[in-house]
């Protein structure tokens, strides 16, 4: 396939979001599901022109990190639903610049490897007062692999 000097490829997601965007510029766009893409700091140019955002699924993005995530904060009175659910790249310094997302009611983090799953739920939930916080609970840091599973006795 020949492209033309300059232009990049897109991840087959991103280039299907420009086209609707492109046909239908008065229709806002409600809802994005990026899940597995290989979405990066520099593809987020596409996304925070959508100024009407409510949902948002970034979950199985290898390529989505903290910087990423900083940028998020364009949607702070629309996003309701965010998911960065196993995103290796994500830390708790990325979870960290959401506070500005006043509107979210549900932040899903399963799978993102923190250090003490524990505090950083408590720092979300004192960051986010009116969003459920889904896969940092105490009973999940052995599933994400933070805690060794107990041994059970012989």
């Amino acid at each position: 396939m020949r492209r033309e000097p300059g232009v990049s490829r897109e991840a087959p997601k991103m280039a299907a979001l420009r086209a609707v965007s492109l046909r239908l510029p008065d229709a806002p766009v409600v809802a994005v599901d990026l899940s597995g893409s290989s979405l990066t700091y520099e593809g987020f140019d596409n996304l925070v022109l959508l100024r009407q955002l409510q949902h948002l699924d970034l979950s199985r993005c290898p390529h989505l990190d903290d910087w990423a995530l900083g940028r998020l904060h364009v949607f702070g009175d629309t996003l309701r639903d965010l998911s960065v659910a196993h995103c290796p790249q994500v830390t708790e310094r990325g979870l960290a610049t959401l506070h500005h997302l006043r509107e979210l009611r549900r932040l899903d983090v399963a799978g993102i490897q923190v250090p003490s799953p524990g505090l950083v739920q408590i720092l979300l939930e004192e960051m986010l007062p009116k969003c459920h916080i889904l896969g940092l609970d105490p009973e999940d840091s052995v599933e994400m692999g933070t805690v060794p599973p107990l041994e059970s006795p012989a």
